[in-house]
């Protein structure tokens, strides 16, 4: 089990031993954890990971019914974490975005390219970790810099993200129609476990369209 940062240290180190009396264990690493406690929905990079990795985001009502009932129960659906508030900012459900990463990563079979200025960017630095447990794969804009696409390739196989200063090395990209995205893009996706490539796109010429990645109100 890993506690939210947003759990109080006190409270996390009781639902720890209510943990280990169960017979299970708490981690700090990405790589072992089977469920997620938060008190509430904040999209951080522990609760995107968990989500992305169709990993069970749950409250510390979870670990005390556990408890009553001497066994870990089943997380989904009755102990997922229901933040209405957020849920309304957000305009997504978290049943429906925990049945849709449980049914295949988001991002199978993509690769993502973060431009230079989007990657230095908390947001790009967090892309950059939480991305592989969303099925995606980083791929070095130097690389990619080097390999541009045709217009007859495939033009969502590669995600290109980008931050506003990033428009002088797009232009190539655009050239062949490749759709340029902001950080949000991607950020957004990860909370509802969907893609919506009409969402957060960067230079356009489009009036519909914000330049500075919002989304686009057709």
């Amino acid at each position: 089990v890993l506690f939210s940062n947003n759990i109080l240290p006190k409270e996390a180190e009781k639902l720890g031993m209510l943990v280990k009396r169960l017979g299970g264990s708490t981690t700090v690493k990405h790589s072992e954890f089977t469920h997620f406690v938060a008190p509430d929905f904040k999209r951080t990079e522990n609760l995107l990971i968990a989500l992305s990795a169709g990993r069970p985001v749950t409250t510390p009502a979870w670990v005390h019914a556990c408890v009553s009932a001497h066994k870990f129960l089943p997380a989904a659906p009755n102990y997922l974490l229901l933040d209405k508030k957020a849920e309304k900012q957000f305009s997504f459900s978290m049943i429906s975005s925990h049945q849709r990463a449980n049914r295949a990563p988001l991002l199978y079979g993509i690769q993502v390219c973060i431009l230079p200025a989007a990657l230095k960017t908390p947001a790009g630095q967090m892309l950059t970790r939480v991305l592989p447990y969303a099925g995606g794969h980083v791929l070095p804009f130097k690389r990619v810099q080097h390999t541009l696409p045709s217009p007859r390739d495939a033009p969502r196989s590669l995600i290109y993200i980008a931050a506003p200063e990033d428009e002088d090395k797009c232009t190539d990209l655009l050239k062949v129609k490749r759709e340029i995205h902001s950080t949000e893009f991607l950020l957004a996706s990860m909370v509802h476990q969907k893609l919506d490539y009409n969402t957060f796109q960067m230079f356009t010429s489009s009036n519909s369209k914000e330049k500075d990645g919002k989304k686009v109100t057709k």
